[in-house]
């Protein structure tokens, strides 16, 4: 521990910058998070500062991403102390699966494809990974089957209407489907009806 906090200070941070750091490479790759009791607004400018993270402003509020700078050292650590991630290799299979099942387009054997479904892989990676820590894989996988089922069999549009992969995620489309599995309304109600 005491070669950990030397090598810290060596990079000209503090052990609770080092774990905001850490804290915000684990989001971005679905790792345990260090609990802390801290959450100084002023570490977070300082760590912007020294080119460790950038502050992104949307709608009003303020987030912070790792610069490359922030994550390479990081990772230089976990790897220097041979640091056990626990990072799950099974959420990346999962994620695979996930972009497999998922339509590629709004064709169906009784539809000429008007549209792609399947958009922007990386986003949709990143978001997958980020639910993940909320949801579990095999209800969100259930939730896609079943959405894709059903408008296959029996909307009269087929696909016509299912939102893309990256809207699918963003709007969290499996929790209608999945509420609605939960109190086992028949597969003809048009569960989109009750999505926004």
């Amino acid at each position: 521990m005491i070669e950990l906090i030397n090598e810290v200070e060596k990079n000209n941070i503090t052990i609770d910058e080092f774990i905001i750091l850490y804290n915000l490479y684990a989001r971005n790759n679905n790792l345990n998070i260090i609990n802390t009791k801290f959450n100084d607004f002023n570490m977070y400018l300082e760590l912007e500062e020294k080119l460790f993270i950038k502050s992104i402003k949307e709608n009003n509020v303020i987030s912070f991403q790792l610069r490359l700078k922030g994550s390479s050292l990081i990772e230089s650590f976990l790897t220097k102390f041979n640091i056990e991630t626990n990072l799950n290799k099974n959420n990346k299979s999962s994620f695979d699966e996930f972009w497999t099942l998922f339509p590629s387009s709004d064709e169906t054997d009784f539809f000429k494809k008007t549209r792609f479904l399947k958009s922007n892989k990386d986003a949709c990676k990143k978001k997958y990974l980020e639910l993940l820590n909320q949801y579990k894989h095999e209800d969100i996988i259930k939730a896609l089957k079943y959405e894709v089922e059903t408008r296959k069999n029996t909307s009269g549009n087929g696909l016509k209407f299912m939102k893309n992969s990256l809207t699918w995620l963003n709007q969290k489309e499996f929790e209608i489907i999945l509420e609605n599995l939960k109190e086992n309304i028949p597969t003809q109600t048009d569960w989109t009806t009750n999505s926004i």
